[in-house]
């Protein structure tokens, strides 16, 4: 083969895009990927357990202990099911996991699963968790003798004002990127590249 001619085959291949994928690689980057989002999902509900079931513990032992204050089981009982609401809804979230194949794109779509149910609880978080926080907080507070200090009030509005804001930022910075990326790679080797 002459130069020309090898100038011919380069130029007619330089236009064409040749990928090369290694489909192993890839799965094995999304299993990663999966794997720590299913640990973060696994830690926000194994730590909304433990605070919804400490902060219960810390408010029945007073009127169980000490007789006094039986409005706190009330607060105890809605921590609770909180707590149960967190449980059941992480049973059927990993229930839902197990129908998922073992395939790259099996794969890919369990984690898009997980991403868009930590998603949906970091959207929902003032209504499972900061209402039910709030009432209880109100009312034990109504109802202490004597009364709050105007600073514990505003010290509490602080924390639910920092509590929201963090679970936003986690939300814009983290989970709705990371749903981007894991739909774009999806959408990329459902068209074949």
């Amino acid at each position: 083969m002459d130069f020309e001619e090898m100038q011919a085959v380069w130029d007619s291949q330089k236009e064409k895009r040749v990928y090369a994928l290694d489909l192993e690689a890839l799965h094995a980057i999304v299993k990663r990927r999966g794997r720590r989002i299913e640990i973060g999902v696994n830690a926000m509900e194994v730590g909304m357990l433990v605070v919804c079931v400490a902060a219960a513990a810390f408010l029945a032992a007073e009127p169980i202990f000490q007789g006094t204050d039986r409005d706190q089981y009330l607060g105890a009982g809605v921590l609770l099911a909180v707590a149960a609401w967190i449980v059941r809804g992480r049973v059927r979230r990993r229930n839902r996991e197990h129908g998922f194949g073992p395939s790259l794109l099996g794969d890919l779509d369990r984690a898009l699963s997980q991403v868009d149910y930590h998603i949906a609880r970091a959207r929902t978080f003032h209504w499972w968790f900061m209402l039910p926080a709030f009432v209880i907080i109100l009312v034990s507070f109504v109802t202490a003798e004597p009364a709050k200090s105007p600073w514990i009030w505003l010290g509490i509005a602080a924390c639910f004002a920092a509590s929201n804001f963090l679970v936003r930022w986690e939300l814009r910075c983290t989970h709705l990127p990371r749903k981007r990326d894991l739909e774009a790679l999806r959408s990329k080797l459902l068209d074949g590249g």
